[in-house]
């Protein structure tokens, strides 16, 4: 057990070594449920990256999670049919 959190440790210094304003937050989701769907949009955060990666011959991917973040916020969600920042601008006006 004291492996994996020098392993954790060292992986929260790098990426904050790397990326100064990303901070870390450790907890659970607040139910079980959640949990998938964090799961499935990191998988698609992750795919999204790597393809922008590929497509752009890039290397920092530091930087280039800003284009992939734009993307994921500004595309359709198939459910709510609209744009997740279209959907979230909509219900806090309420």
């Amino acid at each position: 057990m004291e492996n994996v959190t020098v392993v954790n440790k060292f992986n929260n210094e790098h990426v904050t070594n790397l990326w100064p304003e990303c901070k870390i937050i450790h907890g659970r989701p607040r139910y079980p449920q959640s949990q998938g769907s964090v799961e499935r949009c990191n998988q698609d955060v992750e795919n999204m990256l790597r393809a922008w990666m590929i497509d752009n011959q890039c290397t920092d991917w530091g930087m280039e999670c800003y284009f992939v973040q734009w993307q994921k916020y500004f595309s359709k969600h198939r459910i709510i049919n609209r744009s997740l920042i279209k959907h979230y601008l909509e219900v806090n006006q309420k």
